[in-house]
């Protein structure tokens, strides 16, 4: 594992590295103080500090008892959310790895196999990316809410009212109040750029390329 921090403007900020660590899949910011870094192919999960270094021991999922979550995100009160491959069903856990609540199998809740690919939680709702059906929607109990028909997403985040989301190689806001889709202005990029990610943050647009990071000034939303 090797983590990194930067600044708004790009330039490095901290760097650390745990060897024991496996190659990182996901990060969640969820606390700004405290990422979550989970490791899929090993089944680690691990919270470092704002200096990037860890906190506590990085915890091994299958010696847990959870052999085959393959998502991870974090949750309001030190908690997390889990996707379990083989009963097929989101989990919220403690801070001790004790569940909190259950989804049951999404399979047989929701009447399709949902592979999701990413999942993150606001306002006490937890968002789950399925590509082919949309962005499924739960709320802290795992009660199943509603989908929102966005379908394709390669990634997205959420802020307030928009869901911002990559599909296509294009960069597009859905807004939760008014269901209407915009796509995000981008600055030029060569067709040889393939567009691996997209965020918004404080008033500034990253673009994830192939071997750089573009980082343009837009317009706070």
């Amino acid at each position: 594992m090797c983590s990194n921090s930067t600044v708004p403007n790009g330039k490095p900020g901290l760097r650390n590295s745990v060897k024991t660590f496996g190659r990182i899949t996901q990060l969640d910011a969820f606390y700004s103080l405290k990422p979550m870094l989970f490791s899929a192919e090993q089944g680690q999960l691990a919270s470092l500090d704002n200096t990037l270094s860890l906190q506590g021991s990085v915890i091994n999922l299958p010696r847990a008892g959870f052999p085959q979550v393959v998502l991870v995100c974090a949750s309001v009160q030190n908690a997390y959310w889990f996707f379990d491959q083989r009963d097929m069903e989101l989990i919220r856990v403690d801070a001790q790895l004790r569940p909190l609540a259950k989804t049951g199998r999404m399979d047989q809740l929701l009447g399709l196999s949902p592979e999701p690919v990413q999942m993150q939680e606001l306002d006490n709702w937890l968002y789950v990316n399925s590509p082919k059906h949309g962005i499924l929607v739960f709320d802290l109990f795992g009660t199943y809410y509603k989908t929102i028909g966005v379908l394709g997403a390669q990634r997205f985040e959420v802020r307030k009212e928009g869901l911002f989301y990559m599909r296509d190689g294009r960069f597009e806001r859905y807004d939760l109040l008014s269901f209407a889709t915009e796509p995000l202005p981008m600055p030029p990029l060569s067709e040889l750029d393939a567009l691996r990610d997209a965020r918004v943050e404080q008033g500034h647009l990253y673009l994830l390329l192939q071997d750089r990071i573009v980082i343009a000034h837009v317009g706070a939303r």
